[in-house]
Formats: structure tokens, C-alpha cells, sequence
């Protein structure tokens, strides 16, 4: 039952954050420019511990380092995400690729291709792979 209050926490934090983020950024003065970038949201299936009920998938908010590159393949900047698996990176538009940096295969994801608009911060969610036997995420 707390593990269920706490994921529940969770998730009304998360999209609290997300409901802020979501709006354009108030600059103190008239002539100071906005700013964009990428608010991320990471997490990663873990293998499940307990009763699963159909159609639900056991994943946790993952705290790892993230990088940003151009289309062309350099790298723009790294990021890491909270405990929450959330973080914030300030950008200008374009677009770019954010992808998990790992030292080992696992845990792994497909980059996610982010356009990044004037004024905004735009949305990104990454969802991790643990592996065939899952992973442990205790360190």
C-alpha cells in the first residue's frame, strides 16, 4: 500500500511539473528574450516483483546521464535526471537527439528526435530498457 501512495505522489509531482513547464517562461523585463529547451522525463521496466495486473508494465523513474546532439551529430550538452527522473536543459530551437549514456548495453534506449520551438520548453519522454533479466537499480 505505501509503494502505491508513493507512485501516486509521484505522479501528481510529475505533472504538476510538467503543468509549469509547460508554460512559456515570464521574463522580468520586456526586452529579455524568452527561453526553450527540453524538459525530460526518463524511465526504465525493471523487472516486477509483485502482482502485475494485465495490460500494466513495471517501470520506475530513472536517475542517469543523458546527451544531447545536433542532427549532424555533435554533441550540444549532458544531463542528468533527478531521482524522479526528471531534468531540465535550456536550448535554442532546432532540433536535436536525446539518447541515455550507458557504460554497459543495458539499460538502453532509442534516441527521441526533439523539436525545440521559440519560447518553449517541449515535452520528452524516454522509456529505458533493463534487459532480458532486468536490472538492478541498487547501487
Amino acid at each position: 500500500m505505501r509503494t502505491k501512495q508513493i507512485l501516486l505522489w509521484v505522479m501528481i509531482l510529475s505533472l504538476a511539473g510538467l503543468a509549469v513547464i509547460g508554460q512559456p517562461a515570464r521574463s522580468a523585463t520586456a526586452n529579455a528574450p524568452m527561453q526553450s529547451g527540453i524538459f525530460l522525463l526518463a524511465s526504465i521496466n525493471v523487472t516486477c516483483t509483485s502482482v502485475v495486473w494485465y495490460g500494466t508494465t513495471c517501470s520506475q523513474p530513472y536517475a542517469g546521464e543523458f546527451v544531447v546532439t545536433a542532427l549532424n551529430g555533435a554533441e550540444v550538452t549532458r544531463v542528468w535526471t533527478n531521482f524522479l527522473g526528471q531534468a531540465a536543459v535550456s536550448l535554442p530551437p532546432g532540433r536535436y537527439l536525446i539518447g541515455a549514456r550507458t557504460e554497459s548495453l543495458y539499460p538502453r534506449a532509442a534516441p527521441a528526435l526533439v523539436d525545440v520551438v521559440a519560447d518553449r520548453y517541449t515535452y520528452a519522454s524516454l522509456r529505458l530498457d533493463a534487459g532480458p533479466r532486468g536490472l538492478s537499480l541498487a547501487r
